[in-house]
């Protein structure tokens, strides 16, 4: 059976370590237009962020609404799909070992497989204090990105290496193409012009952290710069 048509709802286990030696060098970024998870997204979406205090980096999904039945069955599939472990501890809370080659990411620490929290959260659906409170010293948004953000999805990893980053960024970007949004990214004020120089951003708001509001190709050409390092 394959991985996306196993019952998701419970918790998955399973095994697929790759044989030999993982090669170490550089992540490999797949193109945004094509690979593995295009059966799953839906190509008019675009993604954001939500922080809570972790080990490791924050991305997410800032959006206008909770997500559909059908948006939240699409994300549990590729979630189950690119995990060696995959249990959902409430509709739309899970908690996955992510395998970093699944979204094109050679992990030359040979750790194979991530940790990582993907949550939805807001009103009606969980977590909502800890949004109420993430989202309580925001700027008024709707300026910026075009709509007050009623709800999220963060990407979290629990761990902050090299990799950890690089996959952070990468599922972030397929989780935005499921759900929709406005991507969302921390950036330190070195970080800024640089920024300001990739496609599909928005918008960077000043702060004592920037943020930066964009696409999901803002997400994939930060990845794929020399420069890239997420803010933890």
């Amino acid at each position: 059976m394959t991985p996306w048509r196993r019952d998701s709802r419970a918790v998955q286990t399973g095994s697929r370590k790759p044989s030999g030696t993982l090669p170490r060098s550089w992540p490999r970024i797949p193109d945004a237009r094509t690979g593995a998870l295009d059966d799953f997204r839906d190509h008019d979406g675009r993604v954001s962020r939500y922080a809570p205090l972790v080990t490791g980096p924050v991305l997410g999904v800032e959006l206008p609404g909770p997500l559909s039945d059908e948006r939240l069955e699409r994300l549990r599939r590729m979630l189950s799909h690119i995990s060696d472990r995959f249990v959902e501890e409430r509709p739309g809370h899970f908690d996955l070992s992510v395998v970093a080659e699944s979204l094109g990411v050679v992990d030359f620490d040979q750790e194979r497989s991530r940790p990582f929290l993907v949550i939805s959260a807001g009103p009606g659906v969980g977590d909502e204090e800890t949004f109420e409170a993430e989202h309580a010293d925001l700027p008024n948004l709707e300026p910026v990105i075009g709509f007050t953000p009623t709800h999220d999805v963060s990407i979290i990893a629990m761990c902050n290496g090299r990799v950890d980053h690089m996959v952070t960024a990468l599922l972030t970007a397929e989780v935005m193409a499921l759900v929709g949004g406005v991507i969302s990214i921390e950036i330190h004020h070195w970080q800024a012009p640089t920024i300001r120089d990739l496609p599909g951003l928005i918008a960077i708001t000043p702060g004592p952290v920037c943020t930066a509001y964009g696409t999901s190709e803002l997400v994939r050409a930060w990845v794929a710069h020399p420069n890239f390092q997420l803010v933890k």
